[in-house]
């Protein structure tokens, strides 16, 4: 666990050593103040029902999902876990694997107020002070 000032990183459930690449991610999650946010990286199934029963307590709490593994479909029991999100992401580009799922829009309205996906919304920045988190729409700088 890194704890700066405000801010503190952990590693959530660092059991790895699964078969499956996406089973073996680093899951992240970030406490600003009391702002917690969920970094769930290339989580996939079996990793997200281990995660939901160690982590419970502190996922129930976390404001900020960026969901796991580009839009892919949640596992039931993380998906009932990591309800009443204020703000779920997914990061996901073209690919050929069909991501997000067909069904993300229905499965977010069970849980997520705001939906934001990098494919239809390009880059996304959010501002997190610690009591809220809210999205930056400002103009993006260019290099």
């Amino acid at each position: 666990m890194i704890i700066e000032r405000d801010l503190s990183i952990s590693v959530l459930n660092s059991n790895l050593g699964k078969g499956d690449p996406n089973d073996n991610c680093l899951a992240f999650g970030l406490a600003i103040k009391k702002m917690k946010l969920l970094l769930a990286g290339d989580m996939g199934p079996l990793r997200q029902n281990e995660i939901i029963q160690i982590e419970s307590a502190w996922l129930r709490d976390s404001k900020f999902l960026l969901w796991p593994h580009h839009g892919e479909k949640l596992e039931t029991e993380f998906a009932k876990g990591i309800k009443n999100r204020p703000i779920c992401v997914v990061s996901v580009g073209e690919n050929p694997y069909g991501l997000p799922s067909q069904t993300i829009k229905q499965d977010a309205e069970s849980f997520c107020a705001a939906l934001y996906r990098t494919d239809t919304m390009s880059d996304l920045d959010f501002i997190v002070d610690g009591s809220k988190i809210s999205r930056d729409v400002g103009e993006h700088l260019k290099e």
